[in-house]
Formats: structure tokens, sequence, C-alpha cells
């Protein structure tokens, strides 16, 4: 294959490499010239040639496995990838197996979590059983989008439901309504006595109810307060640096801060003379105006406010955009980047822009750890993963 990770992102990339190991496992060999550094080292063998291109070129420079080669020369330490465990780049082999896993617990707050094995073992008919709907899509972008509110609700009627639970109240499932606020979503239960239905549509987490407590059977990180919501599964990439960077400073630790006091405060977000005010140039205008469009459209965020109105995490939100979520334009190619719709967040238009003033500062979202927010929930011998030695 010619290239197969060009134009791929980092994530897409990591799939593609799953795809090429199963088609190793099946007794095949895999052969691609590349130029991406992440795919070369996840290689077995390596032949290089060089020393560079032209009429300087076309000699085999290294012929040898992988793990001969020195990658030191041609990438930046902070492009490595590392691994938490021990503060230390860790050959995966040496933690992966049970040993390690066993000390690995989780840390959770405010709220009684068991084992989802505790739950068949200890069936309770006093207990009523619920199963939040709207999980899975907090887990894996942090909010919910309209049209993926509508096909859940369409679901949710299709399998016979008409009823949902509000803050214990019970409320007509025709009159869900969706929000801007999307912890609000986690608040929101469904009732039902099949468990294997709560398993499902609930993303791996029953809740269950009686007079007294509330109790959440889940295998995964479900931090309610903060809206944070682990993997179903912790595999041996969970902790590694590559897989697991903060998708906000990508993975450095810090970020660019600029200052706001340029903004216009009377107008609200929305507007586009804001924007034109800050002499942003035509093509960012057009991008930030579809952005704010459907965004806006979907619910995932409301731009109709001032600056001055906006939460914390608004704030943030607006400053440093959302890697978790994007759109397609009308009549785009599903795998076409050009063709996707995201919020950068504005902070990112100001870096074309030389005469506007910046700071650098701590990560917001990841803390200057420069991993994701659930990382820090794990523990090891009642440790912060971090402060393991």
């Amino acid at each position: 294959m010619d290239e197969p990770s060009k134009g791929l992102s980092d994530k897409d990339t990591t799939l593609l490499l799953d795809l090429l190991d199963s088609v190793i496992s099946n007794n095949c060999s895999v052969i691609t010239v590349e130029h991406n550094d992440y795919f070369i080292k996840n290689s077995d063998f390596i032949i290089e040639l060089g020393p560079k291109s032209g009429d300087s070129g076309g000699e085999v420079v290294f012929c040898n496995y992988t793990n001969h080669y020195n990658f030191s020369d041609i990438e930046e330490e902070n492009t490595k990838p590392k691994f938490i465990l021990n503060k230390i780049p860790t050959n995966i082999s040496e933690w992966i197996d049970d040993d390690y896993f066993n000390k690995i617990e989780y840390f959770y707050k405010k709220s009684d979590f068991k084992n989802r094995k505790s739950l068949t073992e200890n069936h309770n008919d006093e207990i009523e059983y619920f199963f939040c709907p709207f999980v899975d899509d907090i887990s894996n972008f942090k909010s919910v989008s309209k049209e993926s509110f509508k096909y859940i609700k369409r679901l949710l009627e299709s399998l016979g439901f008409k009823y949902y639970y509000y803050l214990n109240e019970k409320k007509d499932l025709k009159e869900l309504k969706e929000s801007f606020n999307h912890k609000e979503y986690l608040k929101i239960l469904i009732k039902t006595k099949d468990l294997t239905i709560c398993e499902i549509l609930g993303g791996g987490v029953v809740i269950g109810k009686n007079n007294i407590n509330t109790e959440y059977y889940t295998n995964r990180l479900f931090d309610i307060e903060k809206t944070v919501i682990g993997p179903r599964k912790i595999n041996k990439n969970f902790f590694n640096n590559y897989f697991s960077f903060c998708p906000y400073c990508d993975g450095f630790g810090f970020r660019k801060y600029y200052n706001t006091s340029i903004f216009d405060k009377e107008l609200l977000l929305d507007d586009m003379q804001l924007y034109k005010n800050l002499n942003f140039s035509k093509s960012d205008l057009y991008t930030i105006k579809n952005s704010i469009k459907k965004f806006m459209e979907e619910m995932i965020f409301n731009f109709h406010k001032k600056i001055d109105d906006l939460s914390e995490l608004e704030y943030l939100y607006y400053l440093y955009g959302d890697p978790y979520v994007y759109f397609l334009k009308d009549g785009g190619r599903k795998n076409a980047l050009s063709d996707r719709i995201y919020w950068y967040g504005i902070f990112k238009f100001f870096e074309n822009y030389n005469d506007i003033i910046y700071t650098e500062c701590e990560c917001p979202y990841c803390l200057g750890s420069g991993y994701t927010q659930d990382i820090k929930y794990y523990l090891i011998d009642g440790k912060s993963i971090f402060d393991v030695n």
C-alpha cells in the first residue's frame, strides 16, 4: 500500500493500524510506503531509502527490525508516545498483565458505585432499576446533539417507553425536549425491569433506587458531578500518552491565552459584527459563521450570549473549542476533513494574527498533566497514578 495513512487524523491512523493488525493475524504480510512516524513505529521491519530525495536518494540506508531503528533524530521529545506509569517510558509488556491491572482501582466521589457482577448475584426485587439513555453520547462527545437526541427519543418510543424520570418526577416522554445544558441529560432516567436493556441502552450503567439509596452498578468511571465518563473497557492503550492525551492542548499541558479585553462586550457572541471589529479575514469570518450556525442548530452550545454572561465552563468552551464534535457540511463527504464543521474555539483564530498579544498558561482541562480528565481518577495502591514511583 502506498501511504495508507495520508490525510488521516491521528485517531483514524490508530483505527487503520488495528485493521492491519487483524490482517496480519491471519498469516498475511503487509508492505507499505509511509512517511508517518507513528505508523512506522508500529511496523515490524523497516527498509529506509535515502539519504535524501531525488538524485540524492535511492540507496538503502537502513534495513532491519524496527526496535533497532533510531527515531531520536527525527522527532521532538514531546511527540513520543509515553506511559504515565512510573513517569517514564515503559515497555507495555512489563505491566499489562493481571499483576499490574489488579492494582488499579477506581476513585469515585459522592456516589455509591458497585460492580455489575454484584447486580446479577444480589438481585433485589425491592429495588427499581433505571438507565440513562445519554451516557454513551456524553462519554464519547461530552454533549448530545439535536440529531442524536431525536434518534434516542425515537428509539425509546419504538421500544414502548412512554415515561421518563427527572429528579424523581415522572413525566411524559413526548414532552422531553433538547437542552443546551448537557449535564442535565445525565439526570434523565428511564425505568425498566429488563436489566439487559438497562445495560445496553444505559451505556453499561444500571441505576438502582429504593426509598433510601441510589446505587450505580457499572464497571466504568462515572462522575455525574463533573460530567466525566470513562470508557466501557480499559485496555493497555488507555494509559498511553498517545491514546489518552488531552485533546484541548494536544498533550502539551499548556495553552495560549489571549487578552479578551479586545472584545466588544456589548455584542452577542453570534453577532458577526463582533468578529468584524477584530479585523478577521473573510475566510475566518466565513468559518466562524458556519460553525456558530451549526453548533446552535444542533444545540451543542448557545452563542446567543454576551461574553460576560457565560459560565466558567461555557467561557472555556468558547475560548478553546470542542475537539470531540463535528458536523458535515450539506452534501459533505464523510471522510473528507475539509467538509467537516468544527468549533475550534475563538483563540484558534487568534493564532492567525501576530499582533494579538498572548501568554502561555496551564491547560484548564488537564491542569498541566497533558492527559484526558478521566486519567486522574485511577489509583494504584490508593495513590494517584501520576504519583506512583
